[in-house]
């Protein structure tokens, strides 16, 4: 049982077995993996801040033969306790993991992928619109993943019992092609309207794409958004998003 050591950033965690933690994990040298923490429910030396969506922590694990990865030991880095003040960042974390669990494969190593996700989780716990981060984030995934569309031409999604073409403005699809040729620091924000708008078309081209849901997306778009006090937010993500 040989010890190996990497970091990772949390997708989601569940409690198995009364206090046994399962979490999948996108690891910088494995891709997504599967990780299991004894006893961490009980555990009253190891943080359990851990297990939030977007920690980032550095791993030693051990493996039983060729099945699951367990944690023997683990130190955080990164936690996204700044971005808790936000109930929309939040959501816009919490989406952003749901979109890499949901359209990554389990072993399908991406260094860029990792080290993408890790700067767009430290810039969301900044001062930045999260929104512009978020669209900027989506942009960016579709061309690393081959997938990005020609939206300057009509993009068609053919749904079960009817089809949705996706509309962009002049203004919106200037706006996107700088920021898909610079860098994020020198993207300027859009109106809100406009930016919320390519996030949702890009939400609903991941969708089709991968023939995925994604409830953040759900969420995220929902007039419930701003009703949610704070002190709940963290709480109510997690029941929301996993229910």
């Amino acid at each position: 049982m040989a010890l190996h050591n990497t970091k990772g950033i949390i997708l989601v965690s569940r409690v198995i077995n009364e206090s046994d933690v399962a979490a999948d994990v996108l690891t910088e040298t494995s891709g997504i993996c599967s990780f299991v923490f004894k006893s961490l429910k009980k555990s009253h030396r190891r943080p359990q801040a851990i297990l939030e969506p977007g920690s980032i922590a550095d791993f030693s694990c051990y493996r039983k033969g060729s099945g699951t990865s367990y944690v023997s030991d683990y130190r955080i880095i990164f936690h996204p306790a700044p971005i808790a003040a936000s109930y929309e960042k939040i959501l816009i974390l919490h989406l952003m993991v749901e979109i890499i669990r949901k359209t990554t494969g389990e072993g399908a190593h991406d260094a860029y992928l990792f080290s993408f996700l890790q700067k767009a989780i430290e810039r969301l716990s900044g001062e930045g619109d999260a929104y512009t981060l978020m669209m900027f984030f989506l942009l960016h995934l579709l061309r690393h993943g081959g997938i990005l569309p020609d939206f300057s031409q009509p993009v068609i999604l053919t749904l079960e019992r009817s089809c949705i073409e996706l509309n962009f403005y002049p203004q919106e699809l200037t706006f996107m092609n700088a920021a898909l040729n610079g860098k994020y620091s020198n993207t300027q924000n859009l109106p809100a309207e406009a930016t919320r708008n390519i996030i949702f078309n890009l939400l609903l081209y991941l969708e089709h794409y991968y023939s995925i849901i994604l409830n953040g997306k759900k969420l995220l778009f929902s007039k419930s958004t701003t009703e949610i006090s704070v002190r709940q937010s963290v709480a109510e993500v997690n029941r929301l998003l996993h229910k």
